[in-house]
């Protein structure tokens, strides 16, 4: 029986750590070592992540952290999941998955955590396409289901094809904010840029009444993803100001419609819709073939998901499963709050 240890993704050299995360179908951008240093700067939220190691050799990793709920409660949630290496035999790596899970739970445990909260990249060559499982993979470790949707624009169909797929909407938005004298341009890895993004971010949390991220988090992305061509950005400029972003993130010829933000002009003048071509017609140029636009929220009405779903569902892209599940780590306590907040008749779980 494999014998392993444990090291935290602090003290696992990043370029190491990368190597594996590069070579397994299963990883994606979510899994590089810096994504848990961009995230960590995030409030209530404590980097967590680990590898594991059969004598000197990384055999797996996965990201982690701590979550803090509201009240005392805290959960464990990895964005991106469990990735044996790529060098392994099938079952050599299956035995390594179901290490990194028991390690997952154990810290967790340990931690008082209430859940275990995985989320596998839609955008790892695993999960994407024709290769995509037909259920999800989390129930294989006991993990309740929580699938989730997506939009996906296949971007191998080419841009004509693509704007002709478009809703009448999307295509009347962009026509709308190149008459207004709306332009776009990529952003540079500099700090005008990032001062320009930031200012826009914090004008947008707020609009919602919402506490923006921390500078610290964009200054991550900036320096360890658009520096390095893991991501890009795109300005949407009027009368010589920006008005809108979107950054977009790049890996294994896939991409995602990562974080965004704008001002009130964008959402009148149709900027944020023309951003929206602008990246299409830049990932194409790089070479990416598919682009995840972001959560789908199918049938949903009347409010501001029902609002986002329409805007990412007119660009033409199809559903595609995004497979996440949970486990309860504390049943009897997680039993006890269902009951009380069932009588207080504020739904089920913290």
């Amino acid at each position: 029986m494999a014998t392993f240890r444990a090291l935290s993704r602090a003290e696992v050299a990043a370029a190491e750590w990368d190597a594996v995360a590069d070579g397994a179908a299963e990883a994606w951008l979510w899994h590089r070592h810096a994504f848990g240093d961009a995230l960590s700067t995030w409030p209530g939220r404590a980097d967590r992540g680990f590898a594991l190691f059969e004598g000197d050799t990384l055999v797996g990793l996965m990201p982690a952290a701590k979550v803090r709920m509201t009240g005392d409660f805290s959960l464990f949630d990895s964005v991106g999941g469990p990735i044996a290496s790529d060098r392994l035999q099938p079952g050599q790596a299956e035995v390594v998955r179901r290490a990194l899970i028991a390690e997952f739970e154990n810290r967790a445990k340990a931690a008082g955590a209430l859940f275990a909260d995985i989320a596998l990249p839609a955008m790892a060559p695993a999960y994407r396409d024709e290769t995509c499982p037909r259920v999800n993979p989390l129930l294989d470790f006991g993990y309740g289901n929580q699938l989730g949707q997506t939009y996906v624009i296949d971007l191998r169909s080419g841009y004509d094809a693509i704007w002709n797929g478009m809703e009448g909407r999307a295509r009347t938005a962009v026509r709308q904010a190149e008459k207004a004298g709306v332009t776009t341009r990529l952003a540079a890895a500099n700090d005008d840029d990032l001062s320009a993004y930031y200012r826009l971010h914090c004008r947008a949390y707020a609009r919602t009444e919402t506490p923006p991220h921390p500078r610290a988090y964009f200054e991550a992305l900036w320096r360890d993803f658009l520096a390095s061509g893991r991501a890009l950005v795109l300005f949407a400029e009027k009368a010589g100001e920006v008005i809108a972003a979107a950054n977009i993130g790049i890996d294994k010829k896939a991409a995602v419609y990562w974080t965004a933000a704008g001002d009130e002009e964008a959402l009148r003048s149709g900027a944020t819709s023309l951003l929206q071509v602008a990246a299409i017609k830049a990932l194409i140029e790089a070479g990416v073939e598919f682009y995840e636009v972001g959560e789908a929220f199918p049938g949903r009405e009347g409010d501001k998901l029902a609002g986002l779903d329409r805007f990412k569902r007119s660009f033409g892209g199809r559903l595609w499963p995004w497979f996440k599940g949970r486990r309860v780590l504390r049943p009897r306590l997680y039993a006890g709050l269902k009951f009380l907040r069932a009588l207080a008749g504020r739904g089920v779980a913290p």
